[in-house]
């Protein structure tokens, strides 16, 4: 079972560095599982890249969104803290391979860690027959 995390008490600047760092962790791990996609090479065969990550970006993108600063978190909300951190991984290409859906399943993840579903929520919302 996962830890909920409640935000509204997370200004303690070790607690903000704790939940980070286990961010960076998660994050690692998902991009090792978001599978193994070949890249060409120049005569045509495929090569495995391999897992690779630029970690102090990686640790920026992931730090940025949950900052505090005079008692003020960055982003009010975990919807737009979790839509950051997307963002930040997404756009940041800080691994080989797997940033979007990486950047995706962290988003969800720290959701998660919130107690919020986030997953059930999409499914609704991808169901055209679902009423609004």
């Amino acid at each position: 079972m996962q830890q909920k995390i409640d935000m509204t008490d997370c200004r303690d600047q070790s607690a903000e560095e704790a939940l980070a760092e286990k961010l960076v962790e998660v994050a690692c791990a998902l991009n090792k599982r978001c599978g193994m996609r070949a890249s060409h090479s120049r005569a045509g065969l495929q090569e495995y890249s391999g897992f690779s990550v630029r970690l102090e970006g990686l640790r920026s993108a992931i730090y940025a969104p949950l900052q505090v600063f005079f008692g003020q978190a960055a982003y009010d909300s975990p919807f737009e803290r979790a839509a950051a951190l997307i963002v930040n991984i997404a756009q940041g290409h800080h691994f080989g391979d797997g940033n979007k859906r990486t950047a995706l399943h962290l988003g969800l993840f720290y959701l998660s860690m919130l107690g919020i579903n986030a997953g059930r929520q999409l499914r609704q919302w991808s169901d055209p027959t679902a009423a609004p």
